[in-house]
């Protein structure tokens, strides 16, 4: 299996990308949240 072939195609190539997608934005704040709650 090509390694491409694991990319899911709506998967944003950068940030910027990133930040305009609501899905994205909630994933990374529950991500810098918990980071923050662990003292990580």
């Amino acid at each position: 299996m090509a390694a491409s072939s694991l990319c899911d195609e709506n998967e944003p190539v950068s940030f910027d990308e990133a930040q305009n997608s609501g899905n994205w934005m909630a994933a990374m704040q529950s991500e810098y949240d918990a980071i923050m709650k662990n003292g990580t």
